[in-house]
């Protein structure tokens, strides 16, 4: 979303209106805000803000707007996808009521975005590592396996690849990670075996 121009310039343009972020919680995504708003005191506008929001929804509240007084100004916050918020900073509350029909506007162009960035990043599947550039390695631990487990190895280390696909993007560098989740399935003199044999 950094570079991407959303609608935002509505928003801005509204009489009162002084700034306005998106934030997925742990960086800014896209940063209107007045340039006297430091980076600290950014962070602490998208800390605050995103665990009030979170802390509603965990209280069964299921708030997805608050607005709350921050330093001289009323700052909204939206709940927009999964720890997305869109942040509008306002003079006072006279200029809020103008802003929710932008402010829908903005929080359905900024899902429609997330969700075609989704549907970009595909997770492969598990005949995807267990045949694309790990099909050696695979070759190699899956009779090693045999050995260690008997005729469950295959269903463990099917079961054990599925979950380092949840876990991110498999690769040769991660495979500490697939080490690990096997070690559930391991006898203990078979964890130390894995490693020297497969190197970690």
């Amino acid at each position: 979303m950094k570079g991407k121009s959303l609608k935002l310039q509505e928003i801005l343009a509204q009489e009162g209106v002084e700034g306005a972020l998106v934030s997925d919680g742990e960086e800014v995504l896209l940063n209107q805000m007045p340039n006297t708003f430091t980076s600290e005191t950014i962070a602490t506008m998208i800390e605050v803000g995103g665990k009030t929001i979170i802390g509603t929804r965990i209280g069964n509240f299921q708030t997805n707007r608050i607005v709350y007084r921050f330093q001289n100004s009323l700052l909204l916050v939206q709940h927009v996808n999964d720890h997305v918020f869109l942040f509008v900073l306002c003079q006072d509350a006279s200029c809020l009521s103008m802003l929710n029909i932008y402010i829908n506007i903005v929080v359905d162009e900024i899902q429609t975005y997330l969700g075609s960035m989704q549907e970009t990043v595909r997770k492969p599947s598990l005949q995807d590592v267990k045949h694309g550039g790990m099909e050696a390695f695979f070759e190699r631990l899956s009779p090693w396996l045999a050995n260690v487990l008997g005729p469950v190895a295959t269903i463990v280390l099917d079961e054990a690849i599925e979950s380092w696909i949840e876990k991110g993007q498999p690769s040769p560098g991660q495979l500490p990670e697939l080490f690990a989740i096997l070690d559930d399935d391991l006898p203990e003199e078979a964890k130390s075996e894995l490693r020297a044999e497969f190197g970690e």
